[in-house]
């Protein structure tokens, strides 16, 4: 994710005057809404966190190149009742609108 975005910066010839980087999202929402700072994050998360609070999300203005969540396990496990549990997790947490029309269907 960060990684994307730092390329997509280079690219763009953006430099960014970064005053605090944090291990996590933990805190993030009040820092930004207490003091005059931005903050780059999945959207995901920033709607969460505007909806906790008093913020605005907004979309980034330069492209950044996504990235492919794919699963994979050996067959034996197909049925089994854990493996079907975890797929389907991944499944909710990562497809959603963004899945291609080549991705499994949800595991039965």
């Amino acid at each position: 994710g960060a990684q994307l975005l730092e390329q997509a910066l280079r690219q763009a010839r953006i430099e960014r005057d970064v005053v605090l980087e944090l291990p996590g999202f933990l805190g993030l929402g009040a820092i930004v809404q207490t003091t005059d700072l931005i903050t780059t994050l999945p959207r995901h998360i920033g709607e969460t966190l505007a909806h906790a609070s008093d913020l605005a999300v907004h979309a980034c203005p330069i492209p950044v190149d996504g990235f492919a969540v794919r699963q994979h396990w050996h067959a034996r496990y197909h049925h089994e009742a854990g493996n079907r549990w975890l797929r389907g997790l991944v499944i909710r947490l990562f497809g959603g609108a963004h899945r291609s029309a080549g991705d499994a269907p949800e595991p039965h």
